[in-house]
């Protein structure tokens, strides 16, 4: 399957194409994580919807939530934590 480039849309404007969820997913899983991350760069810094897509799928895995704190003293407690933690956000 070849897809058309940009150049070739009407007046070289950037109009997509019409792809299919299946036709989208074959474009993407060909391209390594290196040709990904820029993509996705310019697509965050563009693309407000994309930006919001992007914080719910972190927002919803929990492996996005864990904090490590080394070299807390015996005395420290959970309401110790969230006082001092709770300034970067909602603590669970």
């Amino acid at each position: 399957m070849t897809y058309p480039h940009s150049e070739d849309y009407e007046g070289g404007e950037r109009s997509p194409p019409s792809l299919s969820p299946g036709d989208a997913d074959k474009i993407i899983e060909s391209l390594s994580k290196e040709q990904l991350l820029p993509i996705l760069r310019s697509a965050l810094l563009c693309h407000p919807d994309v930006l919001n897509s992007v914080h719910n799928v972190a927002d919803a895995d929990v492996t996005q939530h864990k904090l490590s704190v080394r070299g807390l003293g015996w005395e420290t407690t959970t309401e110790s934590l969230r006082t001092t933690f709770s300034c970067f956000g909602e603590i669970e």
